[in-house]
């Protein structure tokens, strides 16, 4: 059994489908659901930071066109961009996702105990494969329980949740 579509009927198709669309996107605006940011050009002044490229090291090959500077070998005697740890101490809370595997906890691993060294504050990281904090970060929401630093990914009313937390 074959079925074939006339080009009339598919056309027909296609021109209900429109116009259901149209009145289906109506239900798909923000109305009452919460700020949206700001609108206005004076709204929006320094909303982002002003970008200031690194003159520390000469770049092999300039940046143009949207590709970024380029190197072909690190630097001989690199910068040192700070001079004391920047931490004050207190623990930073994180939270995230990754598709690899966790890493080992603190206690087995050097390279985070270094890393809590240099900082000068003692990293608390969590991290969960997409599935499993697709559950979890809006029960943190829910909960009052957000981390110092997290993964939003993506939130129903994103603009509201950034307003209350």
């Amino acid at each position: 059994m074959t079925t074939s579509i006339s080009r009339r009927s598919l056309l027909t198709a296609g021109l209900a489908t429109g116009a259901l669309g149209g009145l289906a996107l109506t239900g798909c605006s923000n109305e009452g659901r919460g700020a949206t940011g700001p609108t206005d050009q004076a709204a929006q002044t320094g909303v982002l930071p002003s970008y200031l490229p690194y003159q520390g090291v000469e770049p092999d090959i300039p940046a143009a066109d949207g590709v970024a500077n380029t190197f072909f070998a690190y630097p001989a005697d690199p910068v040192q961009g700070i001079a004391e740890p920047p931490g004050d101490g207190q623990k930073i809370t994180t939270m995230g996702l990754t598709n690899t595997p966790i890493p080992p906890r603190l206690s087995e691993n050097a390279f985070w105990q270094e890393l809590n060294t240099r900082i000068g504050s003692e990293l608390d990281i969590s991290l969960y494969n997409p599935s499993d904090y697709s559950d979890r970060f809006p029960t943190a929401v829910a909960g009052d329980q957000l981390t110092d630093i997290f993964c939003v990914g993506s939130a129903p009313q994103l603009p509201a949740l950034l307003d209350a937390k």
